[in-house]
This record gives C-alpha cells, sequence and structure tokens, in this order.
C-alpha cells in the first residue's frame, strides 16, 4: 500500500511540474499571450533574442490589466503567472519581428496565441 501511494504521489508531483520549450517569434505591432481561459499557476523564464525590447502585461481573471514593464534586448526574467491569468509579450516595433525563448515550468496545458 506505501509504494502505491508513493507511486502516485511521483507521477502526480511529475505531472504537475511539466516543462515547456518555445522559441516565439512575435510579428511587429502584435502579442503574443500565454495562459488565457481555465489553467492552474506557472513560472515562464523569457529570454528577448531579439533586435527590441518587449511589452509585458498581466492580465487577472478579472481582466484587469497589470503593468510588468519590458523585457529589454538580451535580458531573461521570470514571470510568475497565477491560475487563470495571462500574461503578454508585446512586440513594440513597427517593422521587425521579435524573438523570445521561453521555458514554462507548472501548467504547461495552457493556451498560446498571438493578438
Amino acid at each position: 500500500m506505501k509504494t502505491l501511494i508513493t507511486v502516485v504521489i511521483i507521477a502526480l508531483t511529475l505531472n504537475a511540474c511539466q516543462t515547456l520549450h518555445s522559441t516565439t517569434y512575435i510579428e511587429p505591432s502584435k502579442a503574443f499571450v500565454l495562459g488565457e481561459g481555465k489553467h492552474g499557476p506557472l513560472n515562464a523564464k523569457v529570454q528577448n533574442i531579439g533586435t527590441d525590447n518587449i511589452q509585458v502585461t498581466l492580465t487577472n481573471s478579472k481582466g484587469e490589466k497589470v503593468d510588468l514593464g519590458m523585457l529589454n534586448v538580451n535580458d531573461t526574467k521570470t514571470y510568475t503567472v497565477p491560475s487563470d491569468c495571462s500574461v503578454s509579450f508585446q512586440n513594440l516595433s513597427n517593422s521587425n519581428t521579435s524573438t523570445i525563448k521561453i521555458i514554462a515550468r507548472g501548467d504547461t496545458d495552457v493556451s498560446m496565441g498571438y493578438k
């Protein structure tokens, strides 16, 4: 019985701690949104490997927006995304495609899309 409980706990822990790796390209004046809809919490380590700064905004479950500041070129920051919230990465350039690398941990079964 103890072995079964241990196996179940390990399986649940591994499932909850999934990791997502992505290199994401954001067209000029567009935003990439991570985590819209229902999901658990996650942490996203994001590196700006493009040529322009990225504006980062958190939207909570009530639709309220919180400015998280700029992700400057060559910077890496970790963003905590609470349950049912989203974080958007806005390409402020009118002409250049931005590129970010994302490593997300936690509930990685989240929506991802462009606006």
